[in-house]
């Protein structure tokens, strides 16, 4: 039971009328069937050029669900480092470094991109009309940082 101005309406399924057990499923089965042109047309949007219609509506949202997907993507299957991760700066002609040098930069990388992702979550909680603590507001911002920082670095 919900009170509304006062008044007692019963939304349980078993109070509704047989008209309307009757139409509410119809109509929500044509709305669908209504809406499947417009869904394919961003599919094949997407597709052609990689973002349709419906996500220049909200593009804030549609970066901040998209962008950590391919941050963590290039995390799993990164083939290389940037060079600025390298603090060692004996460089010889064909960039050759050591190992231990590799694995330090991964790591100083890894770091990075881990900074970035963990500020697309605070970003999506502000989205939603969220405040952030003081500790989050400064994990955002470094995270940001390093995505404004490192973004031409942002490759496989």
């Amino acid at each position: 039971m919900r009170v509304v101005d006062g008044k007692e309406y019963d939304f349980s399924p078993r109070s509704l009328k047989l008209w309307e057990k009757i139409y509410y499923p119809c109509y929500r089965f044509f709305n669908k069937v209504k809406g499947f042109p417009r869904k394919v047309k961003w599919f094949i949007q997407r597709g052609r050029r990689g973002y349709a219609d419906c996500d220049t509506w909200g593009i804030a949202d549609y970066l901040v669900d998209i962008i950590p997907k391919m941050i963590k993507q290039l995390k799993n299957y990164q083939a290389g480092v940037p060079t600025c991760m390298y603090t060692n700066q004996t460089i010889d002609s064909q960039y050759n470094w050591t190992d231990e040098e590799d694995e330090i930069a991964r790591k100083r990388w890894d770091s990075v991109l881990d900074d970035i992702l963990a500020s697309f979550p605070l970003m999506e909680k502000e989205l939603g009309v969220k405040i952030l603590t003081k500790e989050e507001l400064k994990v955002r911002n470094k995270g940001v940082k390093q995505l404004y920082k490192y973004f031409y670095n942002l490759w496989y």
